[in-house]
């Protein structure tokens, strides 16, 4: 019922010749596209959570949420929900709202 369909003339004689440069190996540009590139990890710049410069750097934010620390400082947004729980546990940040699927935090008054 189905397949595919006849091959123009066109068609068939590019086809052709790809298949002899394939044969001869013309085709360098593909095998040179082939190679991988490394991905970098997103935790090696992780700043320190308990300086100073940090907790004034989220009490400069108006509402600490975990989208805008990991953009803030270049991290993972689940690396950055961890960091949030831990300093709300600490009780640098106190807990505004929430749900299951975001929180929102302000700087503790101190």
């Amino acid at each position: 019922m189905g397949g595919a369909k006849k091959r123009s003339l066109a068609q068939a004689e590019k086809l052709q010749q790809m298949q002899t440069k394939k044969e001869k190996g013309g085709e360098k540009g593909k095998t040179a596209k082939a190679k991988t590139t490394e991905k970098s990890q997103g935790d090696s710049g992780l700043p320190d959570v308990k300086s100073k410069e940090f907790i004034g750097e989220l009490g400069k934010m108006k509402a600490v949420t975990p989208s805008s620390v990991a953009s803030r400082f270049n991290m993972k947004l689940s690396t950055s929900k961890g960091v949030l729980e831990d300093l709300a546990g600490r009780g640098v940040l106190t807990l505004v709202a929430g749900s299951n699927r975001l929180r929102i935090y302000t700087v503790a008054s101190s």
